[in-house]
């Protein structure tokens, strides 16, 4: 798998989520107006996951 790209209503509430879970959620960046939450592929059995948000 290249990699897997998921959308959520807000990417603050994904990084709450990996920090009350212990986890580091990793850095964000922007692209095309839009921010991007990029996983460890570590704590995404080794898949590389992007998580963006579903509001440009």
């Amino acid at each position: 798998m290249i990699g897997l790209w998921l959308e959520a209503d807000g990417v603050d509430q994904v990084i709450a989520g990996f920090r009350a879970a212990g986890l580091d959620a990793g850095a964000i960046r922007i692209e095309s107006r839009r921010r991007i939450l990029t996983i460890d592929p570590k704590l995404a059995n080794q898949v590389p996951l992007f998580i963006f948000d579903r509001k440009a």
